[in-house]
């Protein structure tokens, strides 16, 4: 049952996030496709049906794209100066109140998930395979289907460009291709551990 209640949460987050970035923003902007977005729903899904393939495979992109906003809004709420400036939008003036309080799902996200696999039954699932689908399919969207002024996903430039420099298609191939990598890798680590 803890699986069908939190699966349901998360869904019902990302259903929200979703209208309400639509409303704000529309459809062009891409915001609903950002990597934590589709985790949020992903994770859902993966809890909902028992998977832990989909549940493994959106926390590895989750624990790659949220742990870095986690970290840069701690910071930010410490130190009053963000870290990396993933979180500067979420303080600018007249951004909105609703936006606000939903962009912090990423603190429990992460959490809900990893409690999840400790306890979902081990059985031999398709977790590489699912990642290796979702993954360049994510890239691929966020890529062709956004601008890079929209730069979803990071994909046309670098969202830290302090600690990761670079833009434009090579960047792109390379960015995608460390990300999978850690995603890759990630998931081995976690598929031979649980």
């Amino acid at each position: 049952m803890y699986y069908v209640l939190s699966g349901l949460f998360l869904i019902l987050w990302a259903v929200v996030n979703l209208f309400v970035d639509i409303q704000e923003y529309g459809w062009a902007e891409g915001n609903y496709w950002w990597f934590c977005n589709l985790a949020l729903f992903g994770m859902g899904i993966g809890l909902i049906i028992k998977s832990r393939g989909v549940l493994t495979g959106f926390l590895s992109i989750a624990s790659f794209t949220q742990t870095f906003w986690v970290i840069d809004n701690l910071y930010r709420q410490v130190k009053g100066v963000s870290l990396f400036g993933l979180t500067d939008f979420m303080y600018r003036p007249g951004y909105p109140l609703s936006k606000f309080v939903l962009s912090h799902y990423h603190y429990f996200t992460l959490l809900i998930g990893l409690y999840a696999l400790c306890f979902l039954p081990r059985v031999r699932n398709h977790t590489l395979l699912l990642s290796a689908i979702f993954n360049p399919f994510i890239f691929a969207v966020s890529y062709f289907a956004f601008g890079a002024d929209k730069n979803v996903n990071c994909i046309h430039s670098s969202c830290l460009p302090g600690l990761i420099p670079g833009e434009g298609p090579v960047f792109a191939v390379l960015f995608w291709a460390g990300v999978f990598l850690f995603i890759w890798l990630l998931l081995t680590a976690w598929t031979a551990s649980f």
